[in-house]
Parts: C-alpha cells; sequence; structure tokens
C-alpha cells in the first residue's frame, strides 16, 4: 500500500468551496470523508472561512427536544422531593417513544 501525495491547502480549500457536499468533495480529492470533515473544521478553528456542507436526513437520532427537557424537568423535581423525604433513590419514569 502507497501512501497517497498530500494535498495542498490552496487546493483543498478550492475543492471545498466549489464542491455541494462532503461526498462529491471526497470523489474529486480522493481523502476520506472523516478525514475532510476533521480537516475542514482544523481550518475553520484556524480562521479560515471555509463553507459548511449541508447534511444529509438531519442526522440518524434526530433529537426529541421537548421529550428531553421533559426528562430533565422530572428528573429536576425528583432530587428536589428526594432532598426534602428520606433518601431513597429511584429512576425517573421514562415515558413510552
Amino acid at each position: 500500500m502507497y501512501r497517497k501525495k498530500p494535498i495542498k491547502p490552496e487546493t483543498f480549500v478550492t475543492a471545498w468551496q466549489t464542491s455541494d457536499s462532503v461526498d462529491e468533495f471526497c470523489e474529486r480529492t480522493g481523502m476520506k470523508k472523516n478525514s475532510a470533515v476533521v480537516r475542514a473544521c482544523s481550518y475553520r478553528k484556524k480562521g479560515i472561512n471555509l463553507k459548511k456542507m449541508p447534511r444529509k436526513g438531519g442526522g440518524r437520532n434526530p433529537l426529541n427536544v421537548k421529550l428531553l427537557n421533559q426528562l430533565i424537568s422530572a428528573s429536576t423535581e425528583e432530587v428536589i422531593e428526594e432532598q426534602e423525604s428520606p433518601a431513597v433513590f429511584s429512576w425517573p419514569k421514562i415515558p413510552p417513544c
């Protein structure tokens, strides 16, 4: 197995900015997806204004914000109740999905 020739920053930025997705960028450059995303993130942290690529379909498990906030409220209320009552631990009741 041979090592691929590194992509110069100028080539990376040009290819990134002219691609419509990370997959397209990877096809054009031959980079692995994870390496491309990490490098883009690193460049952004250094102040390079790379565009953000669109994500596919909102992720594998979109967050149910309302449900998660209800869990936080319920567990906070239970902690307050436990502090006022004897120290008996019980898991919060999680509503079915």
